[in-house]
């Protein structure tokens, strides 16, 4: 069984701890809600058989544009996403880099608003395309 002491009743060490954590928790909690809103709105989900892998379903909708750009074989991890990015600056069509998981996330962009982008992706939400609005701020970078 846990005693409780009231705050009232604690001493300057154990109050100058709850003052601590209770910052601790506060600053968490807007780092959280900051990255929400970045990570944005999911405005369309629909399972997918390439849902399950945002590198094959970004190959396939590369492979069915216009756009000349290819992804080489390895993207298995953060980092070689990361080396995709040749630009800050998104286009219609470009590739989105993010560091959504441990992996990295791979999308495409269909829209540029003025601070935000509209994005085209699978496995954002596992076996499953979704069409989200985020952030500019967010990607790491993007690939023409």
């Amino acid at each position: 069984m846990s005693v409780y002491t009231p705050v009232s009743q604690a001493s300057n060490e154990d109050r100058d701890i709850y003052a601590y954590e209770i910052r601790a928790i506060e600053i968490e909690t807007t780092i959280v809600e900051e990255r929400k809103s970045q990570i944005g709105e999911v405005l369309e989900k629909q399972k997918h058989p390439l849902g399950n892998n945002c590198v094959f379903y970004v190959k396939q909708k590369l492979a069915q544009s216009n756009k000349t750009t290819q992804l080489p074989s390895g993207l298995t991890n953060l980092k070689s996403k990361i080396d995709l990015i040749n630009t800050n600056v998104p286009h219609v069509g470009d590739v989105v880099i993010t560091d959504e998981s441990e992996w990295g996330h791979l999308s495409i962009v269909l829209e540029v608003r003025n601070d935000s982008i509209v994005i085209e992706e699978g496995n954002y939400i596992h076996g499953f395309r979704t069409v989200r609005v985020i952030s500019k701020d967010f990607p790491l970078g993007y690939s023409t």
